[in-house]
């Protein structure tokens, strides 16, 4: 960490001198990491998500795979997913307010939208052709 945060400083006296600004503790902006802990959380649920469903889920959906060792039917992973989630919105909405965060999501979430509906209906027909095939 030591590095990175040099590194930072470097480019940021490099950055005032250019501009002409004197480089002062008043001037400079905040360095903001990364906290770690955040992403080992956040590895450890997927991780719970990736078990329950070897464990729980595939065993029903397909039970050619045969008895697992032990079963995980709780969902841990998905749940402690959705209060990170909810942390970092509350946070999100803390520093930004409601409206630049509506319009931040809308606008990573409606430009793909065209592109991705049809195929989500074409892929909802597919599996009830299949269901129904399998039926038969």
């Amino acid at each position: 960490m030591a590095v990175e945060t040099s590194r930072l400083a470097v480019s940021w006296r490099s950055w005032s001198l250019r501009n002409g600004n004197r480089v002062t503790g008043r001037n400079r902006p905040p360095v903001t990491r990364r906290r770690n802990s955040w992403d080992v959380l956040r590895a450890a649920a997927i991780l719970l998500v990736v078990v329950q469903h070897a464990t729980w889920g595939g065993p029903l959906l397909v039970p050619e795979l045969g008895a697992r060792p032990f079963e995980m039917s709780v969902q841990v992973g998905a749940s402690a997913l959705m209060v990170i989630s909810a942390y970092f919105i509350c946070q999100t909405l803390r520093s930004s307010g409601p409206w630049l965060l509506l319009r931040n999501r809308l606008g990573r979430m409606l430009p793909p939208l065209p592109r991705s509906s049809p195929m989500s209906s074409r892929a909802g027909s597919v599996r009830m052709r299949c269901s129904v095939t399998a039926r038969i």
